[in-house]
């Protein structure tokens, strides 16, 4: 009799159990269809926008982000209309995120991390004006390597996503614009500079320059070496180490003083002395090339992605924004 008592004791027990567990749960399906039905939302959630949410510690995080990177937004920080700025900012990288991850399959995460090695190491140069260092800036502002790495791999997406959005048409008119001024033409050039104010030695005049040029010239006529005749005559310390050679460098890239004449100038033929504002240069192009469209294509599509995003920001961005909070 004991043992049967026991037993209807327990299963009382186990009846109110039930019956309470399931109580809370009518409780809790009312309470949600409630605050649905009344249009309540999450007090954590900040911003809402067509296809998804940001909460309060998710842009506080972006806000560290930035300050990582850009070290002097912390001071707007208190400022409402930045904030704002800031928000609309959070919610136009989200959206191009994820519509760049719905146009590939192709992960970016090894991309996005090698372009954080390279950040890295430039990071002492950039950003360690006030002595600290990388593991000391992540600490205060409560940041991980991997979320950065996620946060540019974001960016990675984001940049798919605009590019997908360029007009062909336009990529190519500018692809022919830049080729008629060679801008994608390159060269390997061979360059010794006469300088009028030559470091640590009296100014010449411009006979002086003149005269020191031609005696170069000559020489090189005589077939005495190029590189060796840059380390003698040169007067710029970064041709001396390298023999005098630009490699592989864009017509831009060079002195404009005598682009015309490395344009002109047949391969592998010593130029006359080139006047230039700070003085006389020999010149000999070794090499000449032009990139073609599909190798400049990266370069052309950087070059409108920021107009990209600028019209994206003017134009889509507010229609998507459902409603926003900034703390």
């Amino acid at each position: 009799m004991k043992a049967d008592s026991h037993v209807k004791g327990v299963s009382a027990m186990k009846l109110k159990v039930s019956i309470v567990a399931f109580s809370l749960c009518v409780v809790v399906i009312w309470l949600v269809s409630f605050l649905a039905g009344n249009g309540t939302k999450d007090p954590h959630i900040i911003a809402e926008y067509k296809g998804g949410t940001i909460g309060e510690q998710e842009h506080v995080e972006y806000q560290n982000i930035m300050q990582f990177f850009t070290p002097g937004v912390s001071q707007q920080l208190t400022e409402s209309e930045y904030m704002k700025k800031l928000l609309m900012e959070h919610i136009a990288y989200k959206v191009m995120e994820e519509r760049g991850r719905s146009i590939t399959q192709q992960s970016q995460t090894t991309v996005a991390k090698a372009q954080w090695d390279t950040f890295k190491k430039q990071y002492e140069i950039s950003f360690s004006f006030n002595g600290e260092s990388l593991q000391q800036r992540l600490s205060k502002l409560h940041l991980s390597e991997a979320v950065l790495t996620g946060y540019i791999e974001g960016q990675i997406y984001g940049s798919l996503y605009l590019k997908s959005t360029l007009d062909q048409k336009a990529l190519e008119n500018d692809y022919k614009l830049n080729a008629s001024l060679h801008n994608y033409d390159m060269f390997d050039v061979s360059q010794i500079q006469i300088s009028f104010k030559p470091d640590g030695l009296k100014p010449r005049t411009s006979e002086e320059a003149l005269k020191r040029a031609k005696e170069v010239i000559a020489k090189l006529k005589a077939d005495e070496d190029f590189s060796m005749l840059t380390q003698q005559y040169s007067d710029d310390p970064s041709l001396q180490t390298n023999g005098g050679q630009y490699l592989n460098t864009p017509i831009y890239g060079l002195d404009s003083d005598i682009k015309q004449a490395i344009l002109d100038l047949p391969l592998r033929q010593i130029s006359q002395p080139l006047p230039a504002e700070s003085g006389y240069y020999i010149i000999r192009v070794d090499k000449r090339s032009t990139q073609t469209y599909e190798e400049s294509m990266e370069a052309l599509m950087n070059e409108r992605v920021q107009a990209a995003y600028t019209d994206f920001i003017a134009k889509e961005l507010s229609g998507l924004i459902i409603q926003m909070n900034p703390q």
